[in-house]
């Protein structure tokens, strides 16, 4: 790029042509962004980008975050700021609109929202048909994806039909929410009521029953509140991503929401908070810290709670929960060992060079476990805590791909590495899978670890049944075993410091490149270097295979 400002980047490829690339820069923020629409079409190149670290796929002006400044903005308004001072309906206007409502237009959104608080009857008899050890999430993707057939009139071209299914769909949550947790205690369900605010209703919904009616705390309602704007969006996350995927084809948008839940489900997605009680529940005491400390450096196990994928810096919506967490336990007067040793964890971690070098700050799950663990609410339900705050945002979303010009459906591109043009073999012809057969010649594979090495070549199957010495940890149990086919007969030799091998792998092709496949894959899943000596009519070729290389090399599962 000839300068800062430049307004095209040039690229070369590697048989000398040059292509110019537009570049752009957005409205807040140091990034450079390459439009490489064209690069297909002009070049007949891609870009490769696993996991989308690098790449944009859309422009939003919903939420805005610098990691390295641990800056989160909603509508340009400082997160921080709206957990204070403003409400959750507030803050779920500013987002799918653009601006925060006058005091008539918040009246008028509340009404709105309390009117389609209620759902159907029929959808109603649904939960009764689920377990009661059914997962709330999983009844949450279920019935979420069920008011499409409720609401299939839909005309998404119309901005009041869009508009109205994004009120419905924000206003249903917590009572769909409710009935998924009351079908999980197997009892019946409670309604909301007018009078109630919105986390005085979910609260309402959840702990009243047809013997008492709950009494909802004051200080409960506000912190649900304030944990609500502080999930409500975060930019193109995985579940934004997904329900903007969804919604890309023009499907029913309830049924986009349900996309958007069930990637919210994944445990490296949403269920961050809930691991973070397990872990504190794990360490017990103050005094098993260090040693705890100790073993997440060997990574025997994981500190959960610290360092995000976008934050380098403290998290900003950490350091509100944080304060959230003191002020509803003091409040309630209530004395959980979690949070001192939440605490205690947090300044012993943060006092450790390897972590504070690594960058692992506290993010927002650290703290928001217990806050929802004080107010009653149960471990599985932390996961639907989070969708029912991060709904909003994917309403805000999906209302906002909607008035591009030119909506056009997501279709991301691979590199493929399979297999290339191969005959078809008749079943009859095949014999069996991991066996010998006529046309099947099979690869060598020589294994090192530690100071010992195994070694064993037969005709159908290569492996190795026997447990290497402990010092070089290959396997983790007897009778794991390595397999690796090949019609060329390849020579491989795999040499390094090898871990623990989770067993079985498995590779099977008629390829050369299916066996180079397999040795990234070893790469990648034992987090070794690997050398590669693959003999052909020319000689042999060797290359180097390290851990990196392989995770980058391989399509994501």
């Amino acid at each position: 790029m000839s300068g800062e400002n430049a307004d095209f980047a040039i690229l070369t490829l590697p048989d000398g042509r040059t292509h110019n690339i537009r570049t752009y820069k957005g409205t807040a923020g140091e990034e450079i962004f390459l439009d490489i629409r064209d690069l297909q079409a002009k070049c007949n190149a891609f870009t490769y980008d696993p996991g989308f670290g690098c790449t944009a796929s859309c422009s939003s002006s919903i939420t805005f975050i610098d990691g390295g400044k641990g800056i989160c903005l909603y509508r340009g308004i400082p997160i921080e700021d709206l957990c204070e001072n403003s409400s959750f309906l507030e803050v779920s206007y500013l987002l799918m609109t653009g601006e925060l409502p006058t005091a008539r237009e918040l009246e008028l959104f509340s009404h709105e929202i309390k009117q389609n608080l209620l759902v159907h009857e029929k959808l109603k008899k649904m939960f009764e048909n689920f377990r009661m050890d059914a997962h709330p999430m999983a009844i949450m993707v279920a019935v979420t994806g069920a008011l499409s057939a409720f609401f299939s009139e839909l005309d998404q071209t119309d901005t009041t039909f869009r508009w109205l299914a994004a009120v419905r769909m924000v206003a249903k949550f917590p009572t769909l929410a409710a009935l998924a947790y009351k079908t999980h205690l197997g009892e019946p369900p409670v309604w909301p009521q007018a009078k109630l605010s919105f986390a005085e209703n979910f609260l309402h919904m959840m702990f009243s029953t047809p013997l008492e009616e709950y009494k909802v705390n004051p200080f409960h309602a506000r912190a649900i509140d304030a944990f609500l704007i502080l999930h409500a969006d975060h930019e193109q996350n995985a579940s934004t991503s997904t329900v903007r995927i969804a919604g890309s084809s023009q499907a029913n948008p309830y049924a986009c929401i349900a996309a958007g839940i069930a990637s919210l489900w994944g445990p490296a997605h949403g269920g961050a908070n809930e691991a973070v009680i397990k872990m504190l529940e794990e360490i017990g005491h103050k005094e098993e810290i260090p040693e705890f400390l100790e073993k997440v450096k060997r990574k025997e196990t994981r500190l959960m709670g610290f360092g995000h994928r976008v934050y380098k810096n403290f998290d900003p919506r950490a350091k509100q929960m944080k304060k959230l967490a003191h002020q509803i336990l003091n409040d309630l007067e209530v004395a959980d060992p979690s949070l001192e040793l939440a605490m205690d964890l947090e300044r012993i971690a943060l006092e450790d060079e390897y972590f504070t070098k690594r960058k692992l700050y506290p993010n927002v799950d650290f703290y928001s476990g217990i806050i929802l663990r004080a107010i009653g609410i149960p471990t599985n339900m932390f996961t639907v805590m989070f969708a029912m705050a991060r709904c909003v945002g994917w309403c805000s979303h999906w209302l906002e791909m909607h008035l591009e010009d030119q909506m056009r459906i997501g279709r991301p591109r691979q590199l493929y590495v399979g297999s290339t043009r191969r005959p078809f073999i008749p079943i009859s012809q095949r014999g069996e899978r991991g066996g010998s057969s006529q046309s099947t010649d099979l690869a060598e594979i020589e294994i090192v670890g530690g100071d010992e090495r195994r070694h064993r070549s037969v005709k159908g199957t290569i492996a190795d049944e026997e447990r290497l010495p402990r010092s070089s940890q290959l396997l983790a149990a007897p009778q794991r075993q390595l397999f690796a086919r090949s019609a060329s007969a390849s020579r491989i030799f795999v040499t390094g410091r090898t871990s623990v091998l989770p067993a079985p792998l498995e590779a099977h092709s008629q390829s050369k490149g299916r066996v180079s496949h397999f040795i990234q894959g070893l790469a990648a899943k034992t987090n070794t270097s690997f050398q590669m000596s693959v003999p052909d009519d020319e000689g042999p070729s060797k290359r180097m295979v390290t851990p990196k290389m392989a995770q980058n090399l391989l399509p994501s599962q």
